[in-house]
C-alpha cells in the first residue's frame, strides 16, 4: 500500500510537469491561403446552402395512415421557398412516387401531405426544391407499413 502512494504521487509530480494539453491546443494547425496566415482550426465547415439554415422531412406512420412533413427554414426570412415533397413506395431497389403536394412561401415554410400506404410496403418522404438560389433537398427514413 506504501509503495502505491509512493507511486500515486511520483505520478502526480510528473504530471505538474508535463501538463496536459486540451483537445482546442492540440487542434490542427491550418494555413489560410487568402491571407497568408496560420489559424488554429478542428474542423472546416462549409455550408451546404447558402440560402436555407435547414430543410428537414420527416414520415410518420400510424396504422396505414402515412404523413410527410417538411420543414424549410431559410437563413434570410425574406427569401422565397419553391419546391414538391413527395410520398414514395420501394419497390425492389426504385423508389416510385405515390403522392406529391407542392411547397411554397417566403421565409419559414412548411408543408404535410397523407397517404394510405399498403401493408408490408416500405415508403419514405422526400423533398426536392429551391430556397433563393439553392437547390434544396431533404430525404427521411425508411418506414414500413404493418
Amino acid at each position: 500500500m506504501k509503495k502505491q502512494k509512493l507511486l500515486l504521487c511520483a505520478l502526480l509530480v510528473l504530471a505538474m510537469f508535463f501538463p496536459l494539453k486540451t483537445h482546442a491546443q492540440e487542434s490542427a494547425v491550418a494555413k489560410d491561403a487568402i491571407f497568408g496566415r496560420e489559424t488554429d482550426v478542428d474542423v472546416i465547415v462549409s455550408p451546404k446552402w447558402n440560402g436555407a439554415h435547414t430543410a428537414s422531412c420527416y414520415l410518420d406512420v400510424s396504422g396505414k395512415r402515412l404523413t410527410a412533413t417538411v420543414l424549410v427554414v431559410p437563413n434570410n426570412n425574406n427569401l422565397y421557398t419553391s419546391g414538391t415533397l413527395y410520398i414514395e413506395r420501394k419497390d425492389g431497389n426504385t423508389w416510385v412516387q405515390v403522392a406529391s403536394t407542392s411547397v411554397s412561401g417566403t421565409g419559414r415554410v412548411s408543408a404535410t401531405k397523407t397517404y394510405t400506404g399498403t401493408s408490408g410496403k416500405t415508403y419514405r418522404a422526400r423533398y426536392s426544391g429551391k430556397t433563393g438560389s439553392d437547390s434544396v433537398s431533404s430525404t427521411s427514413t425508411e418506414v414500413t407499413v404493418y
